[in-house]
């Protein structure tokens, strides 16, 4: 029982232009298909660890869909990131004994360019510096694709560590606690809240004096609200940064997989 780290969203203003842009860094891109109730687009980039990001792209308004109004605020880059559940009510019912609260549980699918349904439930907190939920229905492997798609040219192996802007750090390490009860680790100084999250850690960060990267923070905040701010990618290459010109505006880095956490 528990949670693991799903998937990141990455929202991006062409699809075709994102799918090539990601495959000039190196990365192996999937075409996803069409989300028949928001008429969103996406492709996948599938890693070795089972976790993946999500390139979407909405070529019909939505209005009220708070991905896709933060597109329209602030243009492509990150706008939220998932968690799996072992078992969806199991789990979600141990998370709000402990004082986790999340709306309704709501079906998801999509056509896959095979043709085949993936079906899956999602669940979403009333905040956005937390995840939302995502539990498969068919087997994970039709919303997930396994085999060679997961090798990457760059070396890519998986997600490392999510770190996400909160505007209060008390306040959500608070909420993730309830989520996460078994996963807390201390950060520096109290200015960082971390927590285990197979098959990484999720970092929270508010804009305090002394934070790495306070003022790019605090802008993020401003622009695109509560939510992923960088992620770090193990990868059997160097650690750099990727060119954010190519990222759709994601603050993307590689990390050793000696050494994943820095």
């Amino acid at each position: 029982m528990g949670f693991s780290l799903d998937h990141v969203v990455i929202a991006v203003g062409d699809l075709d232009h994102a799918i090539s842009s990601y495959e000039k860094l190196g990365f192996r891109v999937l075409r996803g298909g069409e989300h028949p109730r928001r008429g969103s687009l996406n492709a996948l980039i599938v890693f070795q660890d089972r976790t993946y990001f999500e390139l979407i792209a909405f070529p019909k308004t939505v209005p009220g869909f708070r991905w896709w109004e933060t597109v329209q605020k602030a243009g492509p880059g990150f706008v939220d990131f998932a968690l799996l559940p072992a078992k969806m009510e199991a789990d979600l019912e141990e998370a709000k004994a402990r004082g986790f609260q999340v709306g309704p549980i709501e079906p998801g699918s999509r056509l896959t360019p095979e043709g085949k349904r993936a079906e899956w439930q999602t669940a979403r907190p009333p905040t956005a510096d937390l995840p939302f939920l995502c539990g498969d229905v068919t087997p994970r492997f039709l919303r997930v694709p396994e085999g060679e798609v997961r090798d990457h040219l760059n070396g890519a192996i998986g997600i490392a560590k999510i770190t996400v802007a909160v505007s209060n750090l008390s306040k959500s390490t608070e909420r993730y606690k309830a989520l996460l009860p078994q996963g807390a680790v201390q950060g520096e100084n109290g200015s960082v809240a971390r927590f285990l999250c197979e098959p990484g850690i999720i970092e929270l960060r508010e804009p305090k004096r002394g934070v790495p990267e306070a003022t790019e923070l605090a802008s993020h905040l401003e622009k695109r609200g509560e939510g992923p701010f960088s992620v770090s990618l193990r990868s059997s290459w160097e650690a750099k940064d990727l060119d954010p010109t190519l990222t759709e505006g994601a603050r993307l880095r590689f990390v050793s997989a000696a050494n994943p956490y820095l």
